[in-house]
């Protein structure tokens, strides 16, 4: 039986006010340490589990395009040492637009990751800046390209809508900019007023405002080719998210690190 990965980097530069995730801000990551207790943390799960190989890997956050190139791919020798990587493993990365440059992304391709879901969230400023967000539309935009001229073929955006305040014209730029780059997947979420966060008591959009935003989201990404395969995701023929298709078929999975969790059922 395949085996499933995630692994959670709960460091952030700064905490978005409307994040319910475990995570928490930094200013210097303590990769070293956090990777040394990672593999710790492996081999002893090692030790119980059967030698199954990887098929995925889902190096979610936080912000895990924190980590070096380096860091990664000591962690992704450890599993191959351990259970052994399949050859075509989808390897990802969570990452945020204000940590992705050039040479980072030529080095973590290197090390093993082939899928990189990227966090622009909404291509408005003004949203942006109302999220607590650090990077810029135009920072996303320069961040993807980077990715592309890295080699990287497999490439998702997130995106949310019923963003508070947000328009349906910024609804629709934002789709006419996620076509634009034309990624070969896309996470489109619906935004959720967290208890415990700063978002908590604002009030929410109007239920039928997020039912035509959602609807114009479905609309919109179906006609650029990108079908939708989950509540929230939609990719190309082929392209779906393997790492994540496991998790809604129930699939048994690892966890690594703080924040996560196994599912050692049997899979179907």
């Amino acid at each position: 039986m395949a085996r499933h990965i995630y692994v959670h980097i709960p460091f952030c530069l700064k905490k978005c006010p409307y994040c319910a995730f475990a995570s928490v801000a930094v200013d210097r990551i303590p990769q070293d340490e956090y990777i040394a207790a990672l593999i710790a943390e492996l081999d002893l799960k090692a030790v119980e589990l059967p030698a199954d190989r990887v098929a995925t890997v889902f190096l979610g956050g936080g912000t895990p395009s924190m980590l070096s190139a380096g860091a990664i791919g000591r962690l992704l020798e450890a599993l191959d040492r351990v259970w052994g990587m399949d050859g075509d493993a989808e390897i990802s990365i969570e990452a945020n637009p204000e940590t992705v440059h050039l040479q980072w992304a030529s080095d973590v391709r290197t090390a093993g990751i082939n899928r990189i879901s990227l966090g622009a969230q909404t291509f408005s400023d003004r949203l942006l800046a109302g999220l607590g967000r650090i990077h810029s539309a135009g920072r996303t935009i320069e961040a993807y390209d980077d990715l592309r001229a890295a080699g990287f073929d497999n490439l998702n955006l997130d995106i949310i809508y019923g963003i508070p305040e947000q328009t349906r014209p910024e609804v629709l730029a934002d789709l006419d900019q996620v076509c634009r780059l034309a990624p070969e997947h896309v996470s489109a979420y619906m935004f959720q007023h967290e208890i415990g966060t700063a978002f908590e008591t604002v009030s929410p959009q109007a239920e039928g405002v997020l039912e035509e935003f959602f609807y114009e989201t479905l609309g919109t990404l179906r006609t650029a080719g990108l079908m939708q395969y989950e509540i929230s995701n939609f990719a190309r023929t082929g392209r779906q998210c393997r790492h994540n298709r496991a998790y809604w078929a129930y699939k048994a999975y690892v966890g690594l690190g703080a924040g996560a969790v196994d599912c050692r059922v049997t899979g179907r």
